[in-house]
């Protein structure tokens, strides 16, 4: 009890302080004030808040690379090669809709051979992003994939489909926490 009295005691000491202060700085007049956003009274709080949600989207990255002596054979081995991993995804249940094409490359490789680059033919790559809404079927889609002839996985990462919802619920929580 007597803890709380001194607590009380030296808060009040304290707040004393704070009322007396603008009091006896009312004796000397101040210079005119020019209101920029600086000079604005401002109160600044900070809250916390941390919002946990299971993944529920999962999203494969899988690519086909094909190699030919000419780009025309490079690029259609590589189109035959996706459409057949494409048909694979949907057959297992995949929209059309969850997957889509990020980058198409044709290039020429080279060897160096006797000091000079020598070609060593064309390298044609696909990548696509698939949308995967069940999370526990992931590995059953990479299984299709690869059968289709996919001969990459670049990754699999997991999102919220309604990430959004978390943000707006976190900054909530936030607010609440900083009142």
């Amino acid at each position: 009890m007597r803890e709380l009295l001194r607590h009380r005691a030296v808060v009040g000491a304290f707040m004393a302080m704070l009322v007396a202060a603008p009091v006896a700085a009312q004796d000397v007049v101040p210079p005119p004030l020019t209101v920029t956003p600086l000079t604005l009274p401002t109160i600044v709080t900070t809250g916390e808040a941390i919002v946990r949600r299971l993944n529920d989207v999962a999203i494969a990255t899988l690519s086909v690379e094909s190699r030919a002596g000419n780009p025309r054979d490079a690029q259609r081995q590589n189109a035959d090669t996706m459409s057949r991993v494409q048909q694979r995804v949907a057959e297992a249940g995949i929209p059309r809709d969850a997957i889509k094409t990020v980058g198409v490359w044709l290039q020429q490789e080279f060897d160096r051979v006797g000091g000079r680059q020598v070609s060593r033919g064309w390298m044609a790559r696909n990548m696509i992003e698939v949308r995967v809404d069940e999370v526990g079927r992931v590995g059953e889609l990479l299984d299709s994939a690869v059968q289709g002839g996919a001969s990459s996985l670049e990754g699999v990462r997991f999102e919220l489909r309604d990430r959004s919802g978390a943000e707006r619920e976190a900054v909530r929580l936030a607010v609440v926490d900083a009142r």
